[in-house]
């Protein structure tokens, strides 16, 4: 695996945003085409926004954890949902 690739990921894990960024290219660019996904961004200083935003959602309690389930894998959704709330 290449090295970016593995700074990336231990960035996100440990919440280091200077290290998400050195995974990424001057030219990233991420298409979310999921309903509730992120849509387009362009460069990796909006796509390291959208992950600070998300870690200081972390920080503050509102979030500790998500899951997202691509529409047409509703049924898989519905019974994580009930199993969750079991």
């Amino acid at each position: 695996m290449p090295q970016g690739v593995i700074e990336f990921g231990k960035g996100l894990n440990e919440h280091d945003l200077a290290r998400v960024r050195g995974g990424l290219t001057d030219d990233f660019v991420l298409d979310d085409h999921r309903l509730a996904g992120m849509g387009h961004l362009a460069g990796p200083e909006a796509y390291v926004e959208s992950v600070a935003a998300l870690l200081t959602l972390y920080r503050a309690g509102k979030a500790s954890y998500f899951e997202t389930f691509e529409v047409a894998d509703l049924e898989n959704a519905l019974a994580r949902f009930e199993e969750l709330r079991a």
